[in-house]
């Protein structure tokens, strides 16, 4: 029982496109970073949007009388346009922060993908070698047979021999991609 748990344990469900690009929008750090980025974007402009209100400061001294406090609710009638413009630099910033976040996505969603893809071709790459490995030895071992019983000359099974040596290299070669990876997820 221990055996069939542990075994069914082991087996790993292929991670589809969907779940692959979901971690990566979401898990990714250069878009968590992007979404700090926004999240401080959003708020420099409420604090810029609370240069409208009027200030409120406090003050404590003491003098030569004893403690003074000293209460000030400050609105400045004019400013010269400052407190808009802020306002509208912390705007243009947030829509530059959502900017770079959009960005940021969808180069990770196109190198997802991508490698999605390049993982799914190597697989189907390792399988048809393997597959392709497994006829030569099979043809080897038939013509063996047939030169062993005096039916095909001897150069028919060195043939099959070196077809299926040159069978073993193509399964064994380095994995090399379409498009080499720029990155590798995290």
């Amino acid at each position: 029982l221990y055996l069939t748990v542990a075994a069914a344990a082991a087996v790993v469900d292929p991670v589809g496109l969907n779940t692959v690009l979901r971690e990566a929008v979401t898990q990714h750090p250069d878009i968590r970073a992007r979404r700090d980025e926004k999240q401080a974007a959003v708020d420099r402009l409420d604090a810029a949007r609370w240069g409208r209100f009027p200030g409120l400061s406090a003050e404590v001294e003491t003098r030569s009388g004893g403690p003074q406090s000293v209460l000030r609710l400050e609105q400045p009638l004019w400013n010269g346009g400052r407190i808009s413009s802020q306002i509208d630099v912390s705007q243009a910033q947030l829509g530059v922060a959502g900017a770079t976040l959009s960005e940021t996505q969808l180069d990770i969603l196109q190198r997802s993908g991508g490698a999605f893809f390049d993982i799914l071709r190597l697989e189907q790459r390792l399988k048809t070698a393997l597959a392709n490995e497994a006829e030569h030895l099979r043809l080897v071992e038939i013509i063996q047979r047939r030169v062993a019983a005096e039916v095909s000359p001897s150069t028919d099974e060195t043939q099959a021999a070196a077809r299926w040596r040159h069978a073993i290299p193509e399964r064994m070669q380095p994995i090399r991609p379409i498009h080499p990876p720029r990155f590798l997820l995290t």
